[in-house]
C-alpha cells in the first residue's frame, strides 16, 4: 500500500470519526431542545390549569359568602388548585412552600370540622383528618430527601 493511500484512508477515517462526534453532539443538542420544548409546553399547560382553577375558587368564594355553595365545594376546589400549583413547582423549595400552605389550609379545615356549631358528620371530620395527613406525609417525604 502506498503512503498516499494510507494517508488518504487515515484522513477519511478521521473525517468519519469527527463527523460521528459532531453528529452525536448535534443529536444530543436536538434531544435537549425537544426536551426543553416539551417541558415548556407542560409548564404552559400547568399554568393555564392554575389560572382556571384560581378563577373557579374566586367564584366559589363569592358564592360561599352568599351561601349559594357549601364549604365542602369551596374546599375541594381550593385543594385542586393547591395540587395544580404543586405540579407547577420547579424546585423542592417551591414544593415545600406550597405544601406548607396546603397543610395550613388542611389544618384549618380540620379544626373547623371539629369545632363547628353544627354537628359535623363523622365522615366529614375523618375526610379532613385524612387530607391533613396526606399533606403532612408528602411534606415529610420531601423534607427527608
Amino acid at each position: 500500500m502506498s503512503i498516499a493511500r494510507v494517508g488518504t484512508l487515515g484522513l477519511f477515517a478521521g473525517l468519519l470519526i469527527t463527523a460521528g462526534i459532531i453528529g452525536t453532539n448535534a443529536i444530543d443538542t436536538l434531544k435537549a431542545s425537544a426536551s426543553e420544548a416539551k417541558e415548556s409546553k407542560l409548564t404552559k399547560l400547568r399554568t393555564e390549569k392554575v389560572e382556571i382553577l384560581q378563577r373557579v375558587v374566586n367564584q366559589l368564594e363569592k358564592l360561599r359568602i352568599q351561601k349559594e355553595v357549601g364549604a365542602d365545594d369551596l374546599y375541594a376546589a381550593q385543594m385542586e388548585l393547591y395540587h395544580a400549583k404543586l405540579d407547577l413547582c420547579a424546585s423542592d423549595r417551591d414544593r415545600i412552600a406550597t405544601l406548607e400552605h396546603l397543610l395550613s389550609e388542611a389544618r384549618r379545615r380540620e379544626e373547623a370540622a371539629l369545632h363547628s356549631n353544627t354537628k359535623p358528620s363523622h365522615r366529614a371530620l375523618e375526610r379532613a383528618q385524612v387530607d391533613r395527613l396526606d399533606v403532612e406525609i408528602a411534606l415529610e417525604q420531601l423534607l427527608s430527601k
